[in-house]
């Protein structure tokens, strides 16, 4: 089991103890994300999910929450900020953007690789949950360039 899934469990647990009904909720929301991506996958049915794939699931999560305040009138959107407040405390820290950029940098030094697609994509596996698509793509043209 995962070092976040094992947390949510933890949490999951806790909060039932304290009768916390917001907490219990939003957790047993993501651990269903999490279940249901193992049941559903279509070449391993049933396969534990890894700790990268489950920060993987939370930030989808954290993604759709995001989409639907956007949806969402201002007066109506406080469930959603308590409950993206929650996912978020399941995610990695952050990058700021002078961080971000460090990361890159030293990730460009470690390989000769210089084809934006081929660096995305192995940049978005490594910062899964840290840093949004578009703040990564707007850095790596930045640094590359």
């Amino acid at each position: 089991m995962s070092e976040t899934r094992a947390r949510l469990t933890e949490d999951m647990k806790k909060a039932m103890k304290e009768g916390d009904k917001e907490l219990l909720g939003v957790v047993r929301m993501v651990l269903n994300e999490i279940k249901n991506a193992e049941i559903n996958d279509l070449k391993e049915p049933g396969r534990v999910r890894t700790e990268v794939e489950v920060v993987q699931i939370i930030a989808s999560y954290q993604k759709q929450l995001v989409k639907s305040m956007a949806e969402y009138p201002a007066d109506r959107q406080a469930p959603l900020k308590a409950e993206l407040a929650v996912v978020e405390r399941y995610l990695p820290k952050a990058l700021s953007g002078a961080e971000l950029e460090t990361y890159i940098k030293e990730f460009l030094g470690k390989t000769s690789e210089r084809t934006f697609g081929v660096l995305m994509k192995s940049l978005q596996g490594e910062l899964v949950g840290r840093v949004d698509g578009k703040s990564l793509s707007e850095t790596l043209k930045k640094v590359l360039s």
